[in-house]
């Protein structure tokens, strides 16, 4: 039975080597399995994937009534002057690379969750490659502090995270005036933020995270 899913063929080879669909295949649910690499089936697909340097491959390919041709490459135009050649990319409908005017943008960039996870992990003071450094004139202002933080080839360990992955970054984007209760310099107390009544550290405390400092 046909599918009514839309079927993506990867014509051409990545620098002379099948194109690796595996990792593709549930990547999108709606066209999760609907990637092939048979070119007999150039008919049937919604649209053409082509690894612009590996060009000549196209032959003479017929582009069907409705397809869309699409041109990839991750490589530079310094490298591969094709890239820059009018007359070969106007074959395409779009283009998809890693520079942003691309139709699809590719970029050379760790998945969303990877930024999520590393933002939970704190790092500690002694670290290897972190480093404080600057002067600090405090205009009369006892007590603070705001120097310049060096991350220099810093690494955090897995168990450094003090929260779920995800919460933090989640918490910033719906609360982004949650830093300001974070502060406890107004206060000459050590452990203000325990004490402080912003929502925040309440929270924290009523769900047992926190526990105010005995006296």
């Amino acid at each position: 039975m046909p599918s009514d899913k839309p079927l993506i063929l990867f014509y051409t080879t990545f620098f002379s080597k099948p194109v690796n669909l595996a990792p593709l295949n549930g990547l999108i649910p709606d066209v999760s399995g609907q990637f092939t690499l048979d070119k007999r089936r150039i008919a049937e697909a919604t649209a053409v994937v082509f690894h612009v340097p590996n060009f000549r491959e196209m032959g003479d390919a017929f582009k069907h009534p409705g397809q869309y041709w699409i041109g990839w490459s991750m490589e530079c135009r310094q490298n591969y002057k094709i890239l820059a050649d009018a007359k070969i990319m106007k074959r395409f409908d779009f283009t998809m690379t890693h520079e942003t005017r691309s139709d699809v943008w590719a970029p050379y960039l760790p998945k969303a969750s990877w930024w999520d996870q590393m933002m939970a992990r704190p790092i500690p003071a002694k670290t290897e490659g972190v480093s404080v450094v600057g002067d600090w004139d405090p205009l009369g202002m006892r007590g603070t502090v705001s120097r310049t933080l060096l991350f220099k080839d810093a690494f955090a360990e897995g168990d450094a995270a003090l929260m779920p992955r995800g919460v933090y970054f989640q918490a910033a984007l719906r609360w982004p005036h949650m830093f300001l209760t974070l502060s406890p310099t107004w206060s000459s107390r050590p452990d203000a933020s325990l004490h402080s009544p912003s929502p925040f550290s309440s929270a924290f405390r009523n769900a047992g995270v926190l526990k105010p400092a005995t006296q």
